[in-house]
């Protein structure tokens, strides 16, 4: 079969299920008890081929929307939507919309939907899948360079982005998903990772931070958080041992931020560095 006309039959697929699951909602008792959603997204993904089309996350977003058994919904969310073997052979704009997708149903529920496909999860993926490829070329890079001045950072923004975008509804959510998130991103600072990946996570961060400023109380909860985990040293660490003189800037930057508001923060750095570092107004 041509694989040109792969999208038409999933999408029709996809047709079929909604009509089936919509008209007859007993059948999602019956889809639930063969594992339906983990056995399409296991057979879509050995497959090794791309069946999807510009409708088709339209079309699984149908499907959802008409599930009135939630752990029916469950397996679709991990089963299929965050199968992402099945978008390997799909263009970055599919990619892109598949997970701005996802991102609202984040936004929906984020306490419920990060406890099925946690920040850790994503951080997992960023790292083990998609941040794969820009390793590589940084450890090409031995003497100092910017990374925001190579070719392949705009292509690492694009391809971290849409990931990216759902971390960020974690830190929003507040409480223990936010907790959870600022700790996985405090990991990565000391983990294996391109200085691309740290560089487009830590800004990341740093504006959440900032456009938390004009709440107060949010905003200092988030500082709050970061001088009283491993942040600090993390932040140190990582900006001694990198290469990349952007990134190195980057950390520094945040490292004011987090001295504008903590006292203990300018201790540890005055103490442990070579920076003298003050409070700002």
């Amino acid at each position: 079969m041509d694989n040109e006309k792969h999208p038409n039959v999933l999408d029709e697929l996809l047709k079929i299920i909604v009509l089936l699951f919509r008209n007859k909602p007993e059948n999602q008792f019956e889809a639930l008890k063969v594992g339906f959603f983990k056995v399409m997204g296991q057979l879509l993904a050995e497959t090794g081929k791309s069946f999807f089309s510009s409708e088709s996350v339209e079309l699984l977003a149908e499907i959802k929307n008409c599930l009135i058994n939630p752990k029916l919904t469950e397996e679709m969310f991990t089963g299929v939507l965050w199968k992402t073997e099945l978008y390997d052979k799909t263009t970055d704009e599919f990619k892109a919309h598949a997970f701005k997708y996802i991102r609202t149903i984040y936004l929906q529920n984020g306490p419920y939907y990060f406890a099925l496909f946690s920040v850790k999860n994503i951080m997992d993926l960023l790292v083990d899948k998609y941040d794969e490829p820009f390793k590589k070329k940084a450890v090409t890079m031995k003497s100092e360079w910017n990374s925001m001045k190579t070719p392949e950072f705009p292509i690492a923004e694009k391809t971290f982005e849409p990931v990216l975008s759902i971390v960020e509804v974690a830190l929003f959510t507040g409480g223990d998903v936010a907790v959870e998130a600022i700790n996985n991103i405090v990991n990565l600072m000391t983990a294996k990772c391109s200085p691309y990946l740290h560089i487009v996570l830590l800004t990341m961060l740093k504006d959440c931070v900032a456009k938390r400023e004009d709440f107060a109380s949010a905003s200092k909860s988030y500082i709050k958080l970061l001088s009283e985990t491993r942040a600090t040293k993390n932040l140190v660490y990582l900006m001694t041992n990198t290469h990349c003189l952007d990134l190195k800037a980057l950390c520094i930057k945040f490292l004011n931020i987090l001295t504008k508001y903590a006292p203990n923060v300018i201790r540890f750095l005055n103490f442990s560095t070579n920076f003298q570092f003050v409070a700002r107004e």
